[in-house]
């Protein structure tokens, strides 16, 4: 069973929660969350899909927010009929949801050649 996870952060997060969960209606995909960073604890909550995270919220964060949110996964036992996990931006659009597993790990290539190669720069905190 898939578990899709779209990352966002405190900044987008009222955005971000009312769009990816209007798509997820649109497509009846029930199996989602949202995830949030600088939280005070590691809490999830059932009812808005979102799961806060104890970590650092900036872009440079993503490593210790992703780290975190597997580790609150595998130990959780709500989430233990998951057998495959999909991680997102919270700006992807899903068009139809994945049915077919054939693969261990998979990633989409943007075919955009035109798009910056410098879409970080400026992203990071001031302490990063």
């Amino acid at each position: 069973m898939l578990l899709y996870l779209f990352v966002s952060c405190k900044k987008n997060i009222k955005n971000s929660n009312n769009r990816i969960n209007t798509m997820m209606k649109r497509l009846k995909i029930k199996d989602y969350i949202i995830i949030v960073g600088g939280g005070d604890e590691n809490k999830y909550n059932d009812n808005t899909h979102i799961l806060h995270i104890n970590c650092n919220d900036h872009y440079e964060g993503l490593p210790e927010k992703m780290i975190k949110t597997y580790n609150f996964i595998y130990k959780n036992p709500i989430f233990s009929k998951y057998t495959f996990l999909v991680k997102m931006d919270d700006d992807t659009i899903i068009k139809k949801p994945l049915n077919n597993f054939d693969i261990d790990y998979g990633g989409y290539i943007n075919s955009n050649l035109n798009s910056s190669r410098n879409c970080h720069i400026g992203r990071c905190s001031d302490k990063s």
